[in-house]
């Protein structure tokens, strides 16, 4: 699972989504293995203990056999770090929802990075508590997706982990998302705005608990943006101003010549 932990999102929705549906058979495998590690773990600690006791009764040899294997076994069969299902899941429900609205030929770009968040290069800032302790901050944007709509319309999605580590524990975690609507001015107008200096950029923004992803509720936000985009309306079209009258035909004088007949004498 190493060399997909981090995929670059360059394609259609669609392919998108085959591409990771290839990908359940090796994340089934992980969950089978991450249960089987932790079915034999309370072993491993069985008989070291045993072992322990075994050695303090005399017998050595068997003490320290009982102890070398559940050392070997772990080193041979070392636990991975459990695999963020939830995330990728989310990011799949995101892509699928999202996929009729790009029309055939669209493209979805962006990354989905399901590495742990806890390394050193999202470390966003780090300080001490007041009893001098080393704390950590970590911003991990773990999904980013960019895509053009069918109406012209632009939508920016961003999921970002946003974390505080003390004595290798988190003390606090949670996901930002923030929904960003690039609007088609042409076909569109806003009734609210998030940058005055730019009406045609929607921005929401929310926080939900990291270990309990519900990005229904993100979608809903997007959708409640969208419902709130009143199509213009089209400009009347004033009527042709009216023609000008014809100027009346002008009649010939009865007496083309103008002149005057004169009396016979």
């Amino acid at each position: 699972m190493a060399q997909k932990m981090f995929m670059e999102l360059a394609a259609h929705p669609q392919a998108i989504l085959d591409a990771m549906d290839s990908m359940r058979p090796a994340i089934q495998k992980a969950e089978r293995r991450q249960k089987w590690m932790r079915l034999i773990n309370p072993l491993r600690i069985a008989l070291i203990i045993i072992g322990i006791i075994i050695i303090i009764l005399g017998y050595a040899l068997i003490g320290f056999i009982l102890i070398i294997i559940p050392f070997a076994s772990f080193f041979l069969y070392s636990p991975q770090k459990q695999f963020p299902k939830s995330r990728f899941e989310a990011a799949y429900q995101l892509i699928h929802t999202l996929r009729d609205d790009v029309g055939r030929k669209g493209r979805l770009v962006g990354h989905l990075d399901l590495s742990p968040p806890n390394q050193k290069t999202k470390v966003f800032r780090e300080g001490k508590t007041s009893s001098g302790r080393p704390k950590t901050y970590y911003r991990d944007p773990w999904f980013v997706a960019r895509l053009k709509l069918v109406d012209g319309s632009a939508v920016k999605l961003l999921l970002e982990d946003r974390i505080k580590e003390k004595r290798g524990s988190f003390v606090y975690h949670n996901t930002l998302y923030e929904n960003k609507i690039i609007v088609n001015p042409g076909i569109y107008i806003a009734d609210y705005r998030h940058d005055p200096s730019r009406p045609e950029v929607l921005v929401k923004t929310g926080t939900m608990d990291a270990k309990n992803l519900q990005v229904r509720g993100v979608l809903d936000e997007l959708k409640y943006q969208y419902d709130r985009l009143r199509p213009l309306k089209p400009q009347a079209v004033s009527p042709p101003p009216p023609a000008e009258a014809a100027p009346a035909a002008i009649q010939p004088p009865d007496n083309p010549t103008n002149i005057e007949p004169q009396a016979n004498p």
